[in-house]
């Protein structure tokens, strides 16, 4: 099956450069750039997931259909160069009647974040 999730992310972000120059045999300068980037924030965003009775309180639930979630949580990271990576907090809300049954409701959840920057 295919499924979708997103969410907006937003918060603060510290950016350090440091540059180094080096000489190279033709008397010229060859510069090098290393980047770290620290940032932390909230996100919020919408998912769905798979109902049916292994995630409900009555496991002998005959529902089965993909059920729409509200995501929360914050997220804290850090980048070096051009790959960032982090962990993320946060819980999962179902959009329905049935959220009351379904066992994740209100759960918290960690998650690793990973980007990569192709700028």
């Amino acid at each position: 099956t295919t499924s979708f999730n997103g969410a907006v992310f937003t918060g603060y972000r510290i950016d350090a450069y440091k540059l180094k120059y080096k000489r190279t045999p033709l008397n010229n300068y060859k510069q090098s750039v290393t980047h770290l980037g620290y940032s932390g924030g909230g996100y919020a965003g919408i998912g769905n997931t798979a109902i049916n009775g292994s995630v409900l309180a009555d496991p002998n639930s005959n529902l089965l259909y993909d059920g729409v979630l509200l995501i929360a949580g914050f997220a804290v990271n850090v980048a070096v160069d051009k790959i960032t990576f982090g962990l993320s907090f946060g819980t999962d809300y179902l959009m329905d009647k049935y959220h009351t049954e379904w066992i994740y409701e209100g759960k918290p959840t960690i998650g690793f974040t990973l980007g990569l920057n192709l700028k």
